[in-house]
């Protein structure tokens, strides 16, 4: 009766089944295998894709950035602007400006690209925008619009 059995423990009976508990043989992890050229996520095809995705973000953070601009005022580059629009209203005495106001009120319509305090009266060369004020052009090297590099400034009246 009182034999004695050297016995090995049991592994833990599962509570809703009533096996035992065993753990899975253990395996080593496989390392994940790289992508065959012929598969469809590829180093060379993500790149072109991380590429082509950088391009179109790119080409709408340029054309956010363009339609945030301020509206070019006076004279553009091609000499395009205020000038031709003077000239296609009629009679040089009722003359309006790009904005439809008089010429009396041009003035103050142009304000400084730097400063934006002060009225705009020096007009870079060779590019002909009418941008900055007297104080500011002294510092500047480019246009504030085309950022052209400025050969020299002219100061502008408006009458």
């Amino acid at each position: 009766m009182g034999r004695s059995r050297d016995r090995t423990p049991s592994p833990p009976l599962h509570r809703h089944c009533g096996r035992a508990r065993t753990s899975p043989p253990a395996t080593p992890p496989t390392p994940a295998t790289p992508a065959t050229s012929s598969g469809s996520s590829s180093p060379e095809r993500n790149a072109d894709k991380l590429r082509d995705i950088i391009k179109r973000t790119s080409e709408m953070n340029y054309q956010l950035f363009l339609s945030r601009l301020p509206p070019v005022q006076g004279n553009n580059a091609h000499g395009h602007g205020l000038t031709n629009e003077l000239e296609s209203t009629g009679s040089g005495n009722q003359a309006m400006n790009i904005r439809g106001t008089a010429p009396e009120n041009t003035r103050r319509s142009i304000i400084c690209r730097l400063c934006y305090s002060r009225g705009a009266c020096m007009l870079m060369l060779p590019c002909r925008h009418i941008c900055a004020c007297k104080s500011c052009e002294v510092i500047l090297t480019h246009c504030p619009i085309c950022v052209s590099p400025k050969a020299s400034a002219a100061a502008v009246k408006f009458v």
